[in-house]
């Protein structure tokens, strides 16, 4: 009976074992199930395209932009402020600047005369300076260039030169370019000249034999010129030489008048000359040489104040003036200032404002208007010759800014 009794109990044990492990069979699967939903459910709460993960993407970024907004001004700067990395992913390349002195100088010159910083020569330094060559001063050898404004070859020692030294004057030029030495050379179709005192007895001599000529006293610095008689000449004054006086002078509209040409030799051996085409200067008497009167100067003596220039400084608009309509008419208002149209009142007028433009000094035109005030003035209202004038005014200041 025990054993029988055994037995059924280990039968009734292995029939709970066996249905424990059919029971844990058959639990395994369920719980791999709960577990792919729970991954799903998160994953689906950071999918955008879901409900959940909208609403959460629209939690943070507002929580984020609070976050902001609450921290103090400098606090994000610090939290952000990341290094980057100091090595680089390419090789670095060094640029060395190679600096290149030039030890080569400028071209000196310097300035020789009575007076070498007078306004007479500034135009000498701006040309000089413009092309780049430096003034220097007078007690150095290391110069390549020498203006002389007076004669040089008398009172300097230019013996020694240096094959790329140059000055403006050739030895000699001075007998052509100093008065007296010019108008006593006894050359062909200059007028009888005779030193004083040295050559007092010359000219007895021949105004004796030409008692019908007359003679002027002429200053060598071109001033006091005068017709004189033999008896009234100063023949102790060694300044001053005679000359014979032309009576029967070239007359331009009645007046007599002489020409300037600007002429540079460059060679004398051999030759070599050129004059400048881009401005003549005319002087003319300021009366009528007719009738004639030997006490009156300003009937034979150029008026040194009235030296004009070409028309090429009165004239305004080349190009304009050198197309039609105005090649062939002066008609049109454009035309008038031309220089083949203007009339001998309007070159008088025109030559008379030029002078006072260049020799204003300190002086501020009002009138003509200048360019800055010309909104001011209504020009119907001018007469013709102001309207000419002010036109004139405003065409050159197209060119040169003084005008204006």
């Amino acid at each position: 009976m025990t054993d029988k009794r055994k037995e059924g109990t280990k039968k009734t044990d292995d029939r709970s074992k066996a249905e424990d492990g059919a029971n844990s069979l058959n639990a395994k699967p369920s719980s791999s199930g709960n577990h792919r939903r729970l991954q799903e459910d998160r994953a689906s709460l950071f999918d955008l395209r879901t409900t959940s993960g909208q609403i959460l993407f629209i939690v943070v970024t507002v929580a984020a932009v609070v976050l902001v907004q609450c921290l103090p001004n400098d606090s994000l700067k610090s939290l952000l402020n990341l290094q980057l990395p100091r090595q680089h992913c390419k090789p670095e390349v060094q640029f060395v600047e190679k600096k290149v002195v030039s030890h080569e100088s400028r071209p000196k010159y310097w300035v020789f005369g009575r007076n070498p910083t007078g306004g007479h020569l500034l135009h000498v330094h701006n040309v000089l300076q413009r092309l780049g060559i430096d003034q220097t001063s007078n007690d150095t050898t290391d110069w390549d260039l020498l203006w002389a404004h007076d004669y040089p070859f008398r009172k300097l020692n230019l013996q020694r030169m240096k094959r790329h030294q140059l000055v403006n004057h050739f030895p000699g030029s001075g007998y052509i370019t100093n008065k007296v030495d010019l108008s006593t050379t006894k050359l062909q179709y200059i007028p009888a000249a005779f030193k004083l005192p040295a050559e007092m007895t010359q000219f007895r001599e021949y105004a004796k034999t030409n008692p019908h000529k007359q003679f002027v006293q002429k200053h060598n610095q071109h001033r006091h010129i005068q017709i004189k008689r033999t008896d009234e000449i100063d023949f102790s004054n060694n300044d001053t030489f005679i000359q014979e006086f032309i009576d029967d002078p070239l007359l331009v509209d009645g007046y007599k008048f002489d020409i300037g040409v600007y002429t540079v030799i460059t060679s004398i051996d051999p030759l070599r000359v050129y004059i400048y085409k881009g401005d003549i200067l005319f002087r003319y008497c300021p009366v009528p040489y007719h009738p004639f009167n030997a006490s009156d100067v300003d009937k034979y003596i150029v008026d040194t104040e009235a030296m004009l220039t070409s028309l090429k400084n009165l004239a305004t608009a080349a190009n304009l003036c050198s197309e039609l309509p105005c090649t062939e008419s002066c008609a049109p208002v454009e035309c008038q200032l031309c220089s083949t149209c203007l009339e001998e009142h309007d070159i008088d007028d025109l030559q008379r404002a030029y002078r006072e433009h260049m020799n204003r000094g300190d002086m501020k035109r009002i009138f003509p208007v200048p360019k800055s005030d010309q909104h001011r003035v209504d020009y119907e209202l001018l007469s013709a010759k102001n309207q000419f004038m002010s036109k004139w005014f405003e065409e050159k200041c197209k060119v040169d800014q003084s005008y204006c």
